[in-house]
């Protein structure tokens, strides 16, 4: 499962969800594991001033996991957008 929410200052120093957005999605294991594979390479990358060290390879790697754990999200918020307009289509006829 994965699920998304729109956070908001409720109160003054009080977090708060404006929305939230949960769906079953084949690719949510793998997002899952792309953002914990780039913990794992976080642990390892430091700030690296010289960028052909292997730490700023791990960190170049661990950022594009999250890029592409990012991509995913947005891939399966778009797929339950385009689902629930679908469905208010046929439901409205």
């Amino acid at each position: 499962a994965l699920s998304c929410h729109l956070a908001h200052e409720a109160e003054p120093g009080l977090p708060g969800i404006q929305h939230l957005e949960a769906s079953q999605h084949a690719q949510a294991a793998r997002i899952q594991q792309w953002l914990g594979d780039a913990a794992l390479l976080g642990r390892d990358a430091t700030a690296a001033s010289d960028p052909a060290a292997p730490d700023a390879w791990a960190a170049t790697q661990a950022r594009a996991l999250v890029a592409a754990a990012i991509t995913g999200v947005l891939r399966v918020l778009g797929e339950a957008y385009a689902h629930a307009i679908a469905r208010a289509g046929v439901a409205g006829r």
